[in-house]
């Protein structure tokens, strides 16, 4: 879509009636500065940190996805990232957290349409029912996926920013 003068509209948004006069941080009433058909260009991007220590091209990929009645995981790239195809034998292990460990080998499968599925003891153990989302984080050099329920990783949040004693004495 284009606007009057042939330029995309996603270049900024085309005004068609004129703005409200908007106040300043003080409450003093200005003018506004676009009038009809003018375009407002979106305001720059806040620069993102980037993390020391960090290489692109990382051998460990996360998602956040929901589980479905079945248990099957909605997302499939992580199945894809760690070269895992349908069909693929896969072995369940519960580990404290609750934490589900997923391996390449044993009785499980990678389901026809590429898709994971949490047997039920699995999900029993780590409390995921229908509809909860997990964070799965896929580790190609350790050739694993941990399926982890949101209810652990805001334990692992909370925990993680509760200021140890050292901190506490200062």
């Amino acid at each position: 879509m284009t606007g009057p003068d042939g330029a995309p509209l996603d270049r900024g948004f085309l005004l068609h009636e004129p703005l409200p006069p908007a106040r300043n941080a003080v409450g003093v009433g200005r003018l506004a500065q676009a009038s009809i058909g003018e375009y407002l260009q979106p305001s720059p991007a806040l620069p993102i940190p980037t993390l020391v220590g960090t290489a692109r091209g990382s051998d460990v990929r996360c998602v956040v996805t929901p589980v479905d009645r079945d248990g099957r995981l909605a997302d499939r790239s992580v199945l894809a990232f760690m070269g895992w195809p349908a069909g693929q034998a896969v072995t369940f292990v519960n580990e404290p957290g609750p934490i589900v460990v997923v391996h390449t080998g044993g009785s499980g499968r990678v389901d026809r349409r590429g898709h994971l599925r949490l047997p039920l003891s699995a999900r029993r153990r780590c409390g995921i029912v229908t509809g909860d989302r997990v964070l799965v984080a896929a580790n190609r050099q350790r050739n694993e996926l941990l399926v982890i329920p949101m209810a652990a990783v805001d334990a692992m949040v909370v925990r993680y920013r509760q200021p140890d004693d050292s901190q506490t004495r200062r």
